[in-house]
């Protein structure tokens, strides 16, 4: 079974944060829209791109502030 782990990272340097995890890419990257909304921030665009390291990258126009989505297998 997989399962997405999706984390928020800014730059003040402290490890990311995990904020939530779901069963599937799609619904994981819905946790990132919920984020976003509590934090009443409206992304301006949403940029993606997978590295081997580090899994699925989003860039949503903060340039100091980056979600990653990491898949494990359970």
């Amino acid at each position: 079974m997989n399962i997405y782990k999706v984390y928020f990272a800014n730059s003040s340097r402290k490890p990311p944060r995990e904020i939530g995890r779901n069963r599937s890419l799609k619904k994981a990257r819905r946790v990132i829209y919920r984020f976003l909304e509590s934090k009443n921030y409206k992304a301006p665009y949403w940029r993606g791109w997978y590295d081997e390291y580090q899994g699925y990258c989003y860039d949503v126009g903060s340039w100091s502030e980056f979600f990653y989505i990491k898949k494990e297998v359970i």
